[in-house]
């Protein structure tokens, strides 16, 4: 049985220009590879603002977001709040709950329109909240 490895091929005596493109695509995906999102423990356990928030989430997702579209700012943030995607900050600062919901949308949004991920969401939530009413039903029996 033949294994499958992925393997790099530096093209010798060819045009540099494939070489270095080639070169981009590999470093692309090994980013991609060894990078993950953080766990809900390690999102920060303090309240963060704005400016905070966003570098904080940019730094987290940078590599599964292309280089040229810019994928979260203040208005984007304020936006989500205003329909309904994400609850609102608490006297303008961002809990590690708000955390996960960007990481999330931002994620999301490259591949589905934004009434699509509100859909994801709101259908997690509900979900997780179905599960929490009878995890507690079944605990008062």
């Amino acid at each position: 049985m033949q294994k499958k490895y992925l393997v790099f091929i530096s093209l010798h005596g060819m045009d540099n220009n494939i070489e270095t493109k080639q070169n981009i695509k590999f470093e692309d995906y090994f980013k991609i590879i060894k990078h993950k999102l953080p766990y809900w423990d390690e999102l920060p356990e303090i309240d963060l603002y704005m400016d905070q928030v966003i570098i904080y989430v940019e730094s987290h997702i940078a590599d599964f977001v292309s280089a040229d579209s810019k994928f979260i700012s203040k208005s984007m943030v304020n936006n989500y709040v205003k329909q309904n995607i994400m609850p609102a900050p608490i006297n303008k600062k961002y809990s590690k709950n708000h955390l996960a919901y960007l990481i999330m949308i931002c994620m999301l949004k490259q591949i589905l329109p934004l009434p699509d991920v509100k859909k994801i969401i709101d259908e997690k939530l509900k979900k997780n909240s179905m599960a929490k009413n009878t995890k507690k039903a079944k605990c008062h029996q």
